[in-house]
């Protein structure tokens, strides 16, 4: 019964999921261990990484570090190496 408690709140909250409380969302499920929530919330912190209000509100996960950590792991790799027609203008 309680899971079932725990379930329907978490459907709850997700369908409130914005940038605006999406790292409190993350923090209080991963302290709840609400994994399904918190997958849900990492998910839409990577995708949202350029909105203002989720950059501003990233201080917050500093009491939670193995969080942060989840989140720079989830996120795509992203090939940091220029083509070479971009260096073109460099002097050697």
């Amino acid at each position: 019964m309680l899971d079932r408690l725990k379930s329907l709140c978490e459907d709850c909250i997700r369908k409130r999921i914005t940038t605006e409380n999406v790292i409190d969302i993350a923090l209080a499920s991963h302290r709840h261990r609400a994994v399904g929530l918190k997958d849900i919330a990492l998910d839409h912190i990577i995708l949202n990484l350029h909105n203002h209000d989720v950059r501003k509100n990233l201080d917050d996960l500093a009491d939670e570090p193995e969080l942060l950590i989840e989140i720079v792991r989830r996120i795509p790799f992203v090939s940091l190496s220029s083509p070479a027609s971009t260096h073109s203008n460099c002097a050697t």
